[in-house]
């Protein structure tokens, strides 16, 4: 048995860095994980891949036929096949849900489901932001005037949505604008 510690131990023993171990769902365990490639992943208890799992299909879909034919044309054709078969089962699997959403939306069941996932879903989203709420996000003391910028996207957003009935859609793309031309 070869165990590859790569610093991990020095990582969880710093009370500042142990954090950095923790999963974030990127699924890059997906490409080396023996267990998953023999259990095809339902050993897990997600199976939807995160930006760092595509970001990798794409690079090693388009570094494996680069280095196997040196042809940079045909390496973006393998990024893009790469990144087609890591995405197209997790679509297929969710259009498959959304048609038996559709179907069975208006039954009690799924009716009383979803209201009880509601207040979950609340929580959820409340601790992302707490978690959000950070010196990095906002600004230090050094710097009141991004803070007040940041204050007032936040309310202009949070108005937009609930009073003026503007699109979430819309309203982050505007919220972007904004931060991007006033900070």
């Amino acid at each position: 048995i070869i165990l590859v510690d790569n610093g991990r131990s020095d990582i969880i023993a710093d009370k500042e860095h142990w954090e950095t171990l923790k999963c974030i769902r990127c699924g890059s365990c997906m490409n080396t994980c023996p267990v998953y490639r023999r259990s095809g992943g339902y050993s897990y208890t997600y199976f939807i891949p995160g930006p760092i799992g595509i970001n990798s299909a794409t690079y090693c879909g388009y570094t494996a036929v680069l280095n196997a034919t040196g042809n940079p044309i045909l390496g973006m054709l393998g990024s893009l096949t790469a990144t087609f078969a890591l995405v197209f089962p997790t679509f297929v699997l969710m259009i498959l849900i959304s048609k038996m959403f559709m179907k069975y939306m208006d039954k009690d069941g799924v009716q009383s489901a979803f209201a009880g996932l509601r207040p979950a879903v609340v929580g959820l989203l409340a601790a992302a932001t707490l978690l959000l709420c950070n010196e990095e996000n906002f600004s230090t003391p050094d710097n009141p005037w991004q803070f007040y910028i940041s204050i007032f996207i936040f309310i202009a957003t949070l108005v937009g949505v609930m009073f003026v009935k503007i699109n979430p859609i819309k309203m982050i793309l505007y919220a972007a604008f904004a931060g991007l031309v006033l900070l």
